[in-house]
């Protein structure tokens, strides 16, 4: 066989290819329910903000989370002095954020 002349077997793979994308988009993103395509599904893509999002700043659950970002961007030797002060080892971190977490979770908290 001659490289000009069309090959049989390599023209039915090509048109399936071509026709056969599904909702993909020839993305290889698999077709009917295997996800629909680049930016169609997804956590961000059904993410919708809280309608106080504004307010966000007075939930407690916020407050908590600001403060271990706070705490995590000071040098370690702060953070250290904090946690001696606090009477809390480092390896009890996780357990502490934990626990402010979902305390300030269950706290009733007024309309933000």
């Amino acid at each position: 066989m001659r490289a000009d002349e069309p090959n049989p077997q390599s023209d039915g793979a090509a048109k399936t290819a071509q026709t056969d994308t599904g909702s993909g988009g020839g993305l290889g993103v698999p077709g009917p329910g295997g996800g629909g395509g680049v930016g169609r599904t997804g956590a961000l893509a059904s993410a919708a903000l809280i309608p106080n999002w504004r307010h966000a700043w007075r939930l407690l659950t916020v407050q908590v989370a600001g403060l271990a970002v706070i705490f995590g961007a000071l040098p370690v030797e702060q953070q250290s002095a904090i946690l001696t002060l606090l009477g809390i080892g480092p390896e009890r971190i996780p357990a502490v954020l934990g626990i402010a977490v979902i305390v300030a979770r269950l706290v009733k908290q007024p309309d933000a």
